[in-house]
Order: structure tokens, then sequence, then C-alpha cells
């Protein structure tokens, strides 16, 4: 996953391109865009995270995390995250 997200820059972080290589159900990330995009209020953001399973959480947590790590340029330590 460290050579997927070294590609990406931060547009396609947001549009939460290559979220399916993480394990992410496309219909998941579907739905994301779709809230990120358009709820008006947190708790749309909320009921929709709750609706997930716990496993999902974890990897879109992962992939977040991995985000910011490479927005802030620090460097990806390979068998250290």
């Amino acid at each position: 996953m460290y050579f997927v997200l070294s590609r990406l820059d931060a547009e396609k972080f947001c549009k939460l391109d290559f979220i399916v290589n993480f394990g992410v159900a496309p219909s998941s990330k579907t739905e994301m865009q779709h809230i990120l995009e358009q709820a008006t209020s947190n708790n749309q953001v909320f009921q929709f995270l709750e609706s997930l399973d716990p496993l999902t959480l974890l990897k879109l947590h992962k992939y977040f995390f991995w985000a910011d790590k490479k927005l802030h340029s620090v460097f990806f330590i390979e068998n250290k995250d």
C-alpha cells in the first residue's frame, strides 16, 4: 500500500482513489463519497460511520492515517506502520 499512496496527490486522496485496494467495499466507497459531498450535518456522517463494520472502519483509519503522513511529507518506513 505504501507504493500506491506514494503515487497519489492530495486531490486523489480526497476522491478516495485506490481506497478499494485497502479492502474497503466499492459500495462503501461510493456511499462515503456521496456522504462527504452531500452531507448537511455531522449526524449524517456519524450515522454512516456507525453503519460500517469494525474491520471496514479499521481499513478507513489506515488509509487516512497513511494519507495524512504522505500529505505532511513524513517518509514511509516499511514495516513500521
